[in-house]
């Protein structure tokens, strides 16, 4: 029995690996004023955690929020995740950090938040799934603008140009209108089984407007209404990146 005890304690965690943590935008609330709350992973080295769609395998982090008597969660903020390539495979995720946010809206100046959370942390040998309840008292002493602010840079803001999608056969062509200078260079969808993860991405520039030539999933709903996702490019100036959402309609053409 005490064998057993002792390979259970040595048994690897998810934790060992990818420890989550609550932060705050502020010290301190009022009613009715609302604050980010930062859902923070720290990751060892070689280690990964997945994005809300985590890509050709893996499981998102899911977070289940434990709130005070009113107070109000919204939608979770995803950063833009990196891709990752495993052996022909294509996943969605995060490296080293990583911080969700989300708007928390309170109702009274002193609580307790509580995330129940449920993720999936892997290297390329093994993955552990971690269950775990992390809480933040408000007033708090764990205020952190600065990580907060870096999470903020990366979750993709709407497109501001036009764009559009139509698929043809075996194909989906997505056109998205950018400012001068820019280039556009990955498409992630916020779906699975929407475009085929691994293959290369054919992108063209056209006047002002970024052409995406990407081979639809084996998996393809034929209902599929839309096209969603997040553009990554190189802004106009030197070292800037841009993260823009859409939204849209896929059209059919011929073959489609």
């Amino acid at each position: 029995m005490l064998a057993f005890a002792a390979l259970i304690a040595l048994s690897p965690k998810a934790t060992d690996y990818s420890k989550p943590a609550l932060l705050s935008s502020s010290r301190a609330c009022a009613p009715g004023r609302r604050f980010l709350v930062g859902l923070e992973f720290k990751i060892k080295p070689g280690w990964h955690v997945y994005w809300h769609n985590p890509g050709d395998s893996g499981q998102e982090i899911r977070v289940k929020w434990s709130l005070p008597a009113g107070w109000q969660a919204g939608p979770l903020m995803w950063p833009t995740p990196e891709v990752m390539l495993d052996t022909g495979f294509v996943n969605y995720g995060y490296e080293k950090q990583v911080t969700l946010l989300c708007w928390i809206t309170p109702a009274s100046r002193k609580g307790t938040i509580r995330a129940n959370l449920d993720w999936l942390v892997c290297d390329k040998e093994m993955c552990l799934p971690g269950k775990r309840v992390v809480s933040l008292p408000i007033p708090t002493a764990n205020a952190s603008v600065t990580a907060i602010a870096a999470a903020l840079e990366r979750v993709p803001q709407p497109l501001r140009g036009q764009a559009d999608a139509r698929l043809a056969g075996k194909t989906v062509t997505l056109r998205v209108e950018l400012p001068k200078g820019a280039k556009a260079t990955e498409f992630m969808p916020f779906d699975p089984a929407v475009i085929h993860n691994s293959a290369r991405q054919n992108v063209s520039t056209v006047g002002d407007s970024a052409v995406f030539k990407l081979d639809r999933s084996e998996y393809f709903d034929p209902k599929r209404a839309r096209l969603r996702g997040i553009v990554v490019g190189q802004g106009a100036s030197p070292h800037s990146s841009f993260f823009n959402e859409i939204d849209v309609p896929l059209e059919r053409t011929s073959g489609g």
